[in-house]
């Protein structure tokens, strides 16, 4: 398992329609993709786990990825959400 701490810098966090655009992208992955905010842990599968945790701008979160070819999967994924946009 790799992991890395970014912050969300998406000026609206990362609402409905940036939450759906990360699971279409995580799903790809085969393996377990986790976001971590505090002492939640949530799936970055699931849109309603990802929305239930308020993922506001200026929120430090920490990504965790499991699984084949972790480390560049993190990398894309990191890149991923720092350019999200509204």
């Amino acid at each position: 398992m790799v992991e890395k701490t970014i912050t969300v810098v998406n000026p609206s966090g990362i609402h409905a329609r940036p939450a759906t655009l990360v699971v279409d992208f995580c799903k790809v992955y085969p393996c377990t993709v986790e976001v971590v905010k505090g002492e939640k842990v949530g799936n970055l599968k699931s849109i309603l786990m990802i929305l239930s945790m308020g993922l506001k701008r200026g929120t430090e979160i920490t990504l965790r990825v499991s699984g084949e070819n972790e480390e560049a999967f993190l990398d894309s994924l990191v890149a991923y959400i720092l350019n999200l946009e509204d």
